[in-house]
């Protein structure tokens, strides 16, 4: 006659089965997790690369101008976003001619740019996860870089922009700030832009053209006469973004704090872009 089970034997393969499966079922959640940040990694690694292309074909499209008795103004800014007692360069203003460029070919302009003339990168007010394309194809009111309301003004457009925004990115890194002057938390997308000059504007304050000073600055490719120099601007850009996108209904508003937006799987990608232009004080 065949001996059954005994009730320790039956315990001991209950025992060996729920450890097996316990095993099993954490390779498999490994596995997921594993697929599932490197598909998300792929995602992030595109966005950041288109959204660096776009910016970086449109800076190369940014023209000059020069006013009777004014130094050359580049048609590129980056504008500091005030929240509290941090300013956040989060914000870059591009004088491209508009979404599909063409103002560097123009050459030297004796005008103000257009505002419909303008491409604007920033975080998306209402939703700051999301990078976005800012144009304002219907305005036609001039607007100059160098004018101290020149960055109120474009504050006032990216806070409520005439038309939709093109969407570049929607996987940025939110950043809490902390409690606002009216309660309730203050959300910054980790979006960094920052604008270098060579020669910069210190080494160029009081140098006569012509002279030897003049001369011996830092000019692009070396390029320099009495009266002009050819001078470049560099655009270095960060953003910080997430594997994966933050859930959907998140709101940023109030005080519920989504947990992936203080997460630490944030992958910062670096980019940059510069042109060249004929300076003349």
């Amino acid at each position: 006659m065949r001996r059954a089970f005994t009730l320790v034997e039956l315990l001991m393969g209950m025992m060996i089965t729920t450890m097996l499966s316990t095993v099993l079922g954490a390779m498999m959640v490994a596995v997921t997790d594993g697929w599932d940040h490197t598909t998300g990694l792929d995602d992030a690694t595109q966005q950041a690369r288109i959204g660096m292309e776009r910016i970086g074909y449109m800076v190369s499209q940014a023209g000059v101008y020069q006013l009777p008795g004014q130094p050359t103004i580049p048609g590129l800014a980056v504008v500091q976003r005030p929240d509290g007692s941090n300013l956040l360069p989060e914000i870059l203003v591009v004088w491209s001619g508009g979404p599909t460029g063409g103002m560097s070919a123009a050459g030297m302009q004796s005008r103000l740019p257009l505002i419909s003339e303008l491409v604007i990168y920033a975080p998306q007010a209402s939703n700051p996860s999301r990078l976005v394309e800012i144009t304002s194809p219907a305005n036609m009111a001039s607007i100059d870089f160098s004018a101290p309301e020149f960055g109120a003004t474009i504050l006032a457009i990216v806070a409520a922009p005439p038309v939709t925004p093109v969407l570049l990115c929607d996987r940025l890194h939110v950043s809490s700030l902390g409690g606002g002057p009216f309660g309730g938390a203050q959300w910054a997308g980790n979006a960094r832009f920052e604008i270098f000059q060579l020669p910069s504007d210190a080494s160029l304050a009081g140098v006569v053209p012509g002279s030897t000073n003049w001369n011996n600055l830092v000019w692009s490719q070396g390029i320099v006469s009495s009266s002009f120099g050819l001078r470049q601007a560099t655009l270095r850009m960060e953003l910080q973004l997430e594997p994966r996108p933050l859930p959907p209904g998140t709101t940023f508003t109030g005080q519920s704090v989504p947990a992936v937006a203080l997460s630490n799987s944030a992958i910062p990608f670096i980019g940059s872009a510069s042109f060249p232009y004929a300076y003349s004080p």
